[in-house]
């Protein structure tokens, strides 16, 4: 399983723009509507996408087409909240791969 972390506070912009030098984890920014605002590299590797690809889009497009709607908002409310736990993605080449989530700290 690999790691993705999210961060939604503009506070740590300066931090996340070294975070891909630092480590090897897939690191994103979304805003309250979900939409991806700040990628790094690593993110766009294990996803497949571009960053051109995944910035301005939401959550939504690379949610898996299968999950069942709960689990769907259980793991939008996941990330716009800040929990921790298993975020399913659907890759480029339309596998679903499982990362783990916990937006709350930089490793």
């Amino acid at each position: 399983m690999s790691s993705v972390k999210s961060r939604k506070d503009d506070a740590s912009s300066s931090i996340f723009q070294q975070v891909p030098g630092i480590i090897q984890e897939g690191f994103f920014k979304v805003n309250q509507d979900l939409v991806f605002t700040e990628v790094n590299d690593v993110l766009c590797q294990i996803t497949g996408f571009t960053r051109d690809e995944i910035l301005g889009t939401n959550l939504d497009t690379f949610l898996p087409h299968s999950l069942a709607d709960s689990r769907s908002k259980e793991m939008k409310n996941m990330v716009r909240e800040g929990g921790k736990g298993t975020l399913q993605w659907r890759s480029r080449s339309g596998k679903v791969k499982k990362f783990f989530h916990d937006r709350n700290r930089l490793v």
